[in-house]
């Protein structure tokens, strides 16, 4: 039960401590693409989607939060009851659970949209919509149905990759708006948008709160359409006639949708619109590719961000019965007994113990190793205690017998060179007998 409720606690510390450390991160792959300079849409979906991914395994690395006993030694700057780790995991995993099932249940209707479409026959294709499936097919099978469930055209990918294109599309648009829309569709295969988006659902299903995930989510859905409007355009070279397409393609899917969707339908408006300000503006990267040296950027950027943001500051914990121990031995008792009120002020003690320090020891060589010049000295090594009966004078008042409480103890072993280490050890101790001299006297080992 205590290794589950520990498991719980860091789990819960990780998560909220990782809030402030995403928006850090979000914050310099913004600060990356203004110094970078003006680049296309695909470079910036790379970017955030980079940050994304990076965000989600910050909480998950161990790695990413072992920060050495110096890094654990600073509080928090907010301490939390133990108590409130399994109520925030266990309300954070109930969202999450229910998402998840929201995510499953759209991807069952896709599914369900996908079966229900029927493939359109080829020779119902204009000649060069034929030739541009022709060419899509060569990179990656897929294949063209239509549909009258949906709405707007639609790629469906992962298995087996088909482009859904709604009735009225094929009665009410031209040739070459039809073309237009196969290789957007298409861009979205070419790009693996299929895995990228759904990537980019669990993420924001399982990191429902944090601010910085929402921001990047709706930054990536933009980027990821203009990229593939920039793909179009790469073709067809015709700004004016594919900003066309899209506001026709607009208004005949406003037109058929129900009060209910006109919230969504208004969302996409906005949408399209920024798409269609970007088609039209004459000055816009007219490259498709990625420009590598962002990405090495935000690699790097994300890296040090693992091995930096672990050494900063936590800015919440949850109390633990080590918390408990390290304010007692750094504070007041009565302090202590402020901070932590489990701990009955009776159990704290105000006492010094008497031990002898033995004194260092040296360790011979070994007759058979040859060792440099340089490497030529006498090894000197703390040596250990031996097992005695650890002896405690009290300074405050005489506790009476049968009476618990706290004994803390540190020990310091000094090494070659100025090196030591600190060793803390905390006793529940039961006082059995005492002398007069307030003298209680426990059996164990002298050594953390």
């Amino acid at each position: 039960m205590m290794v589950f409720s520990a498991a719980v606690q860091v789990l819960a510390e990780r998560v909220l401590n990782s809030i402030p450390e995403g928006l850090l991160i979000a914050l310099l792959a913004w600060v990356l693409l203004r110094l970078v300079g003006r680049q296309n849409s695909g470079t910036r979906f790379a970017v955030w989607f980079a940050a994304l991914v990076a965000i989600a395994l910050l909480p998950f690395v161990p790695a990413a939060h072992i920060g050495g006993s110096m890094a654990r030694a600073a509080h928090a700057e907010v301490t939390l009851p133990g108590a409130w780790a399994l109520g925030l995991v266990c309300l954070w995993g109930s969202v999450a659970v229910l998402g998840a099932f929201r995510l499953l249940y759209g991807l069952l209707r896709v599914h369900g949209t996908r079966r229900n479409s029927s493939p359109k026959p080829p020779v119902e294709l204009e000649p060069s919509l034929l030739e541009t499936l022709e060419q899509c097919q060569a990179i990656r099978p897929v294949e063209l149905r239509t549909s009258s469930s949906v709405r707007v055209p639609c790629a469906i990918g992962f298995v087996q990759p088909v482009i859904l294109i709604p009735d009225w599309a094929f009665k009410e648009l031209s040739a070459e708006e039809l073309r237009s829309i196969v290789l957007h569709e298409f861009a979205h295969l070419r790009r693996w948008d299929d895995w990228t988006n759904l990537i980019q659902k669990m993420v924001r299903t399982l990191f429902f709160f944090h601010p910085a995930v929402l921001w990047i989510e709706r930054r990536l859905s933009l980027e990821r359409e203009m990229a593939c409007d920039d793909a179009v355009l790469a073709q067809t070279e015709s700004p004016h006639a594919y900003a066309r397409c899209l506001i026709s393609v607009a208004e005949k899917s406003f037109a058929r949708r129900s009060v209910a969707l006109a919230q969504a339908a208004i969302s996409r408006a906005q949408e399209t619109s920024l798409r269609i300000a970007q088609i039209l503006d004459l000055d816009r990267p007219k490259a498709t590719r990625i420009f590598k040296p962002a990405l090495v950027a935000i690699g790097g950027l994300v890296m040090a961000s693992f091995v930096v943001l672990p050494k900063a500051p936590r800015l919440i914990e949850f109390q633990t019965p080590s918390t408990t121990a390290s304010r007692i031995t750094g504070g007041d008792s009565q302090l202590a007994s402020q901070d932590n009120p489990k701990v009955a002020k009776s159990m704290i003690i105000r006492a010094r113990m008497d031990t002898s320090q033995p004194a260092p020891i040296a360790v011979k060589q070994r007759a058979d190793v040859a060792l440099p010049g340089s490497a030529r000295r006498v090894l000197l090594k703390h040596s250990q205690s031996t097992r005695r009966p650890l002896v405690v004078k009290t300074g405050l008042r005489k506790p009476a017998l049968s009476e618990q409480f706290l004994l803390v103890t540190q020990t310091t072993d000094y090494y070659q060179r100025g090196s030591m280490i600190v060793g803390v050890s905390v006793w529940r101790v039961t006082l059995v007998s005492a002398t007069s001299k307030n003298v209680a006297k426990v059996e164990g080992p002298n050594q953390t």
